[in-house]
């Protein structure tokens, strides 16, 4: 059994009913390329990139699936469409649509697929009811973005979304939404290749100095990307800790040990690093994911597992159980 924990989905239905019914969200552009892509704008945003149609297609992303050796694909949303700067009224029913329409995707193939919930975090009390929806829908958990319109993640309005994750018992993946630093990482590619494992240890580094790992035990937090500098530089975080009376001014919580109640993707690429990470945190909490359909991801993900020095326990983990448990995927449809 293999499940990939991260990748990306956007239901071609919020196309239709963005081209049809425009009014019913009038804060959401839905442009068109010459080649008939489409193109999101979002209020105080720029037009997104045009939604590559690997993210709308199942039937290529099944059969990708299919050569890879993944039985289970979570389908998260695309973070260029989370609508962060839309009104919290305006983000809550855009949140709906789009979890409402992975939903139906899921519920029409579940051994194929799970799902995760955008929720409009502008909103902490909305953010917190769209998830109590969005369970009920039959979502297993979260993907939010690392930055929340000018709002990192220890910001109080957040505390309501946090103390409902933890009391449903459903995991929050944090994936980078914005890459920061500015006209330096306009070149090379690095937006992608530098900026957004920045935007990851940054936001984990919110969670842990601002207290709400703390405040919140039952959390089960994900970091894609292998958790992007966090684990590498994990002694550089303790030492701060040590030495600098801001960063113990929220918590006491140490941040090795911190890092030690995170969880983690896989998509690290280089067997040396994805060994360190199981060493420091645990196999246990390593998810495999692809972060499907986009070039900078993992596109054939069990390679690396492969060739990595794991024990069979370890490996199995990695494939699948740990989703599995993490997640509490029941029945059949996602046995190991």
């Amino acid at each position: 059994m293999v499940i990939d924990m991260h990748a990306h989905y956007v239901p071609p239905e919020i196309v239709k009913v963005l081209e049809e019914h425009p009014e019913r969200y009038p804060g959401v552009k839905l442009t068109r390329t010459p080649e008939g892509g489409a193109k999101f704008q979002f209020p105080e945003t720029a037009p997104t990139r045009p939604a590559m149609p690997m993210l709308l297609d199942l039937e290529t992303r099944r059969a990708w699936m299919d050569q890879n050796r993944v039985d289970c694909q979570f389908l998260a949303g695309w973070l260029d469409i989370f609508g962060y700067t839309l009104s919290g009224e305006e983000a809550t029913r855009w949140s709906r649509l789009l979890n409402e329409s992975t939903a139906a995707t899921v519920a029409r193939e579940p051994a194929r697929f799970a799902g995760l919930a955008t929720v409009p975090l502008q909103d902490g009390e909305a953010a917190a009811e769209e998830l109590r929806v969005a369970a009920r829908l039959g979502l297993k958990g979260s993907m939010i973005g690392t930055w929340i319109a000018g709002k990192d993640l220890d910001d109080s309005s957040l505390e309501p979304f946090w103390s409902a994750s933890a009391e449903l018992n459903l995991p929050v993946a944090i994936h980078p939404v914005y890459a920061g630093g500015g006209e330096r990482l306009n070149k090379y590619g690095m937006p992608n290749i530098v900026g957004r494992p920045f935007e990851t240890v940054l936001a984990a580094a919110n969670l842990i100095f601002g207290g709400v790992l703390e405040r919140h035990p039952g959390l089960k937090v994900i970091l894609v990307h292998g958790g992007g500098y966090l684990p590498y530089q994990i002694g550089r975080l303790q030492r701060g800790y040590a030495v600098d009376a801001a960063a113990r001014s929220k918590t006491k919580l140490e941040p090795v040990d911190a890092a030690r109640a995170l969880y983690y993707d896989h998509i690290v690429f280089d067997p040396r690093a994805l060994r360190f990470l199981c060493d420091l945190v645990g196999a246990d909490r390593v998810l495999l994911g692809s972060d499907y359909p986009f070039s900078i991801g993992d596109l054939n993900p069990l390679k690396v597992v492969e060739e990595t020095l794991l024990t069979a326990a370890e490996a199995e983990g990695i494939r699948a159980a740990n989703t599995r448990r993490i997640y509490q995927l029941q029945g059949d449809q996602h046995a190991s």
